[in-house]
């Protein structure tokens, strides 16, 4: 009954683990389609992911490229702005070798007029030989004394033009350095030289531009009116007068962005203030109005009335007061450059030329240009009356020499003058071609000049067009630069949603694999319920067995009833009392069992709980291994080396997550990991330790050199010690000898660094102040060399000592110490002496003279002393 009861309640469990086997697979395969749908959202969100993170790489590619287009706009202006160098060079040397083929020109051209006036008079003397043989010796004399009058002429009509060509040569190097320094444009501002050189270099340009000229060049005036207009000028004369303001905005633009300095620029029609009215009255010493002193071009009226407007000239500053005494308004300068102001302002002193020096240059350009005309003019009068008196002096002498010769000189003489004419001919054709050649030169550099202003103009087109192309850069990077950061920005919220999905997925796979594991548990336990029924089945037909057995045993046993009720009867006490305590044992059994049916819920609900917690752990440390990944991917940081302090971190400002941005932009700037990391850091590390043996030995004889160093400057400093003070101690005793009294001393410029230090010369002359060697006289400064000499000598002999007239700046006295002090130590050294001084020939053992008895012919001639009579001091004799 037990186990049919059982069987019946197996069959109910059965039939709920089936039932619950069913849900499971129901919500399985729910998880299953739940998990491959997180699949597929997962890949389309990796694919967007990667997607982005292309866009993010075009980006960032477009970003290099627009710094490097930025880069190389910047080396392109720095290249043009070299290149704007290199023309100025150019520049500078076709004008060299322009003023040098016009030097070679002007004398190519007088070297061809002499030779057509020497072919003038060879043609002249080739027909006065012609016709000579008609002449007679009665016009003898009479051309005699022409041909003088005509000589005398000629020689100076020569001095004449060697005149004008010497004073048109200087006038014309004059004129060529002012008009270099005008083209330069020395003397002005940078500003101004900027506009004028780099930003309109030609006339062209500056009329296409707008730029009249500097006023400097617009404005001219008598010399002695000069110094008036300077100073009425004044830092007006650096201004540049432009067509209206919109040019001098667009030049100033120039100078600005160009950095090539600062400069003023004036419209040709400024806006004109109230007029001044004239001084009013006579007063003495009124020159008169400036602008009616001035000359300039109709053109620039307004501008110069507007700088000189009210400006009087007067001849003295007493003057220009009594005029502001009588109430004139206006500025009055003096012809001396002074300024009274009507403010009561004075402004002189000493000239200052700078301001006239511009005016001055305009001025004295414009009059050696008009000296260059005048004197070339009088040059070519002088060439023509030289040529006219070569000519007649060719045709008298022509005429002479007819009338001496005979027919057959006179016919040699013409076949001659006729050869000296081809010579001249051929002569003056390679004159010409040269000519041409020089010109032709010259046209070629003038185009080349003309051609390097082109380049020069499209190397500042280049400049601007790469300036252009260098703002456009920049606006293309900030453009790129944002468009990166919002695509990265893109990048990062992919990358969240992504890791979203990812924990979704990661979460209903997990769900999934709960679920199959409860559908096996069921099925377990179904496995488990058909065994149990198979062996309750199997207890069932072995109780029925048993059940046979027993009736059985009952039949045997009826007969023993009787015996046995009286035992029953008993048994039936014992059993009662038994099943009282069965009674009560099953209670307690009862409450046990419910007492474990609820211990059994609390523990199912606990390892339902337990599992529960587990998979959230589990999805917890997947999330954390994930998240940790990604930390260490983007940020390089090792969470479990930095979460013990991290508490203690002070929070990241702006500039430090700008930092780590940065920083992490490089990280993903260099690329994934490199799989020859390995063979990589094995080459390196054999290197690293290559290296570092070599390192040692460099180290290990580095330290022997510094200790060799150290040694070396230690013995250095000892011998140079010891050497000085035992020179000066002979320099102390030699200098009294040589100067007969006072007192000579060496001192150390840095006692303290005594291998870097250098030696002071302290001399005194007997009668004179202690004082520097730079303050002696020739003869008392070679005394003074040849005491330090010879103290250095005796310190260390050598075994000759060679002296190149020593004693030439000496007198008698001093000679004869200087010898005598030479004779005390050739008993240690030779001495080999070059000098002039008898008193020091002496002094010698054996003379060596170089005579020239005949021209070209040296001969050497000896003479010994020894044993002669030599001047013996009275120290010497004593000894």
């Amino acid at each position: 009954q037990l186990a049919g009861r059982e069987l019946s309640d197996l069959a109910e469990q059965r039939a709920q683990l089936v039932h619950e086997a069913g849900e499971l697979r129901l919500s399985l395969q729910e998880r299953a389609t739940a998990e491959a749908e997180a699949k597929d959202t997962l890949s389309q969100a990796k694919q967007a992911l990667e997607r982005r993170k292309e866009l993010d790489a075009e980006a960032e590619t477009a970003v290099g490229l627009a710094t490097a287009g930025l880069s190389a706009a910047q080396a392109e202006i720095a290249r043009g702005e070299a290149v704007l160098g290199s023309f100025e060079r150019r520049r500078e040397d076709i004008r060299a070798r322009i003023d040098q083929l016009s030097s070679a020109r002007q004398e190519l051209e007088s070297r061809s007029i002499d030779l057509s006036q020497e072919r003038g008079e060879h043609h002249a003397r080739l027909g006065g030989l012609n016709s000579g043989r008609l002449q007679t010796q009665e016009l003898h004399s009479m051309i005699e004394v022409a041909l003088t009058n005509r000589r005398a002429e000629l020689q100076q009509n020569n001095e004449e033009v060697e005149s004008l060509r010497e004073e048109l040569t200087v006038k014309r190097s004059r004129l060529n350095s002012l008009t270099q320094i005008q083209q330069r444009f020395e003397g002005v501002g940078a500003g101004v030289r900027a506009l004028m050189v780099n930003y309109a270099p030609s006339d062209e340009s500056r009329q296409s531009k707008g730029l009249i000229g500097p006023v400097s060049d617009r404005v001219d005036c008598a010399p002695a009116h000069t110094r008036a207009l300077a100073a009425a000028l004044g830092e007006s004369l650096d201004h540049v007068v432009v067509d209206d303001a919109p040019t001098g905005l667009r030049a100033l633009t120039f100078l600005r962005e160009g950095a090539h300095g600062r400069a003023t620029v004036m419209p040709s029609h400024p806006r004109q203030k109230g007029a001044v009215p004239p001084p009013h009255g006579s007063v003495p010493g009124v020159v008169g109005r400036l602008i009616d002193l001035v000359k300039f071009a109709p053109e620039d009226q307004d501008w110069v009335e507007h700088l000189l407007r009210g400006v009087v000239v007067t001849q003295s500053l007493d003057a220009a007061l009594q005029l502001h005494r009588q109430g004139y308004l206006g500025r009055v300068v003096t012809l001396d450059g002074e300024v009274a102001w009507p403010d009561g302002r004075l402004t002189g002193g000493a000239q200052d030329e700078s301001t006239a020096h511009m005016l001055e240059i305009k001025r004295e350009t414009r009059a050696l240009e008009d000296a260059a005309n005048e004197l070339q003019r009088r040059l070519d009068d002088a060439v023509a009356r030289q040529g006219a008196h070569r000519a007649e002096i060719a045709e008298r002498e022509a005429a002479i020499e007819a009338a001496r010769t005979a027919a057959h000189g006179a016919e040699i003489a013409i076949l001659g003058a006729e050869r000296d004419l081809k010579g001249l001919d051929a002569e003056l054709e390679r004159l010409t071609a040269e000519q041409a050649s020089n010109a032709r030169e010259l046209e070629s550099l003038r185009g080349a000049l003309a051609q390097t202003d082109v380049e020069e103009r499209t190397a500042n087109h280049d400049i601007e067009e790469a300036r252009r192309r260098l703002a456009e850069c920049d606006q293309q990077l900030s453009a790129n630069k944002g468009v990166l950061t919002q695509r990265r920005r893109a990048v990062e919220e992919q990358a969240r949603q992504v890791t979203d999905v990812s924990v979704r997925a990661t979460e209903t796979r997990e769900r999934a694999d709960r679920d199959r594991a409860s559908l096996e548990r069921v099925e377990r336990s179904i496995e488990e319920l058909d065994a149990r029924e198979g062996r309750l089945r199997g207890d069932v037909s072995s109780a029925q067995h048993q059940q046979g057995q027993a009736a059985g045993r009952v039949l045997l046993h009826r007969g023993r009833l009787s015996e046995t009720v009286q035992e029953a009867v008993v048994a039936r006490d014992a059993l009662s009392a038994s099943r009282a305590e069965l009674d009560d044992a099953q209670g307690q059994l009862g409450n046990a069992e419910a007492e474990l049916k609820v211990m059994r819920g609390g523990i199912d609900e606990k390892a339902t709980r337990v599992n529960e917690l587990m998979l959230r752990g589990r999805e917890l440390e997947l999330a954390v291994e994930h998240l940790e990944e990604q930390i260490a991917d983007r940020h390089r940081v090792e969470l479990r080396a930095v979460l013990g302090d991290y508490h203690a971190m002070p929070v990241p400002d702006e500039s430090q997550k700008a930092r780590a941005e940065e920083l992490q932009r490089l990280i993903d700037r260099m690329g994934e990991i490199n799989l020859t990391a390995i063979e990589e850091y094995n080459e390196n590390s054999e290197r690293y330790e290559h290296l570092t043996a070599q390192r040692a030995d460099l180290e290990a004889a580095l330290g022997q050199l510094e200790r060799a160093i150290r040694q070396m400057n230690k013995e250095s400093r000892a011998l140079f010690r010891e050497a000085f003070v035992a020179i000066n101690e002979r320099f102390k005793r030699i200098f009294p000898i040589l100067f007969r009294g006072g007192k000579g001393e060496l001192r150390l410029v840095d006692p303290q660094d005594l291998l870097e230090t250098g030696v002071d010369i302290m001399a005194q002359p007997p009668g004179k102040k202690l004082g520097s060697l730079e303050l002696m006289s020739g003869g008392e400064k070679a005394l003074t060399a040849v005491a330090l000499i010879f103290a250095i000598f005796e310190f260390k002999p050598t075994p000759f000592c060679l002296l190149d007239e020593v004693d030439a700046p000496l007198d008698e006295a001093n000679i004869s110490r200087f010898a005598e002090t030479i004779r005390q130590m050739t008993d240690r050294s030779q001495f080999i002496i070059i000098t002039h001084s008898k008193r020091t020939m002496e002094y010698a053992d054996v003379l060596y003279g170089v005579t020239m008895e005949e021209p070209g012919i040296s001969n050497l001639v000896t003479v010994e002393l020894k044993g002669e009579r030599r001047p013996v001091s009275a120290e010497t004799a004593a000894a």
